[in-house]
């Protein structure tokens, strides 16, 4: 993880939360695919639908800022983790 962690903890907040929003985004899409192919339907396919902006049924582009959010809160566990940030 150094070599990465280095990398992306270098990198501007604008491009962390793009880089965080895509990780999430795709592995999300994933995960509504696999179970989708397994049950038939995603748990949230129904309601995805419903959105203009959803891929799918599978994801939806309006929760971007979500998973932004998401994605420091997790660069933040992350550093409290490792010991990098104290709390």
């Amino acid at each position: 993880f150094s070599l990465w962690e280095g990398w992306l903890f270098a990198q501007s907040p604008w491009l962390r939360g793009l880089i965080y929003m895509a990780i999430l985004f795709g592995a999300e899409f994933v995960g509504m695919w696999l179970l989708h192919m397994l049950l038939g339907e995603s748990p949230s396919e129904a309601s995805y639908r419903k959105s203009r902006f959803n891929i799918c049924g599978f994801i939806r582009l309006d929760f971007a800022p979500a998973w932004i959010i998401a994605g420091f809160l997790f660069e933040i566990i992350y550093k409290v983790i490792t010991g990098q940030v104290a709390l």
